[in-house]
C-alpha cells in the first residue's frame, strides 16, 4: 500500500517536469551572437543578433582605408521584423525618401553557417538578389574605432 501511495504522490511530480516551452527561435538561439561576412577571404562586415524584435540585429561594416567601423542600427534604419521562425528571420528595411522601395534581408540557418540573401525591391517588384554565408565570429565590437559620418 506504501508504494502504491507514493507512485500516485510521486505523478503530479513527473507531471510538472515536462518542458512546455518548445524549442528556440532563431533571435533565441543566436541572442547576442556575432557573425562574419568575408570578401575574398577578408572579414569587412560583422552581425550581431539580438533577441529583440524591434532592433533584432546591428551591423559592424569596415572601413580598410580609415581602418573604422560604420555602425548600422536595423532599428535606426527604420526596418522592421517580419518573421521569426524556428530557422530564419525576415528584415525589411526601406530605402529613404521611397515609399515602394525597399530591401528584404533573410537570415538562414544552414549547420554552422548562416545564409544571408538581400532582395532588392523598385516599386514593390524583386530587381536584385545577392546571397552571402556569415561564419560565427570572435569579433568585439566594443573594442573597434567608429568612424565618423562626416
Amino acid at each position: 500500500m506504501k508504494y502504491i501511495l507514493a507512485l500516485l504522490l510521486s505523478i503530479p511530480f513527473f507531471i510538472s517536469c515536462s518542458d512546455d516551452e518548445g524549442p528556440q527561435n532563431f533571435l533565441e538561439r543566436y541572442d547576442n551572437s556575432v557573425w562574419e561576412i568575408n570578401f575574398d577571404g577578408v572579414p569587412l562586415v560583422y552581425n550581431k543578433f539580438h533577441n529583440n524584435e524591434s532592433n533584432p540585429i546591428v551591423e559592424w561594416h569596415k572601413n580598410v582605408n580609415l581602418n573604422c567601423f560604420y555602425f548600422f542600427s536595423i532599428e535606426n534604419a527604420g526596418g522592421g521584423l517580419i518573421e521569426v521562425s524556428n530557422n530564419r528571420i525576415i528584415i525589411e528595411i526601406p530605402h529613404p525618401g521611397t515609399t515602394n522601395d525597399y530591401r528584404n534581408l533573410t537570415f538562414t540557418e544552414n549547420g554552422n553557417t548562416i545564409n544571408l540573401k538581400v532582395e532588392v525591391f523598385e516599386n514593390g517588384i524583386s530587381k536584385s538578389v545577392v546571397n552571402y554565408v556569415l561564419n560565427r565570429s570572435s569579433f568585439k565590437p566594443q573594442n573597434v574605432q567608429i568612424c565618423n559620418n562626416n
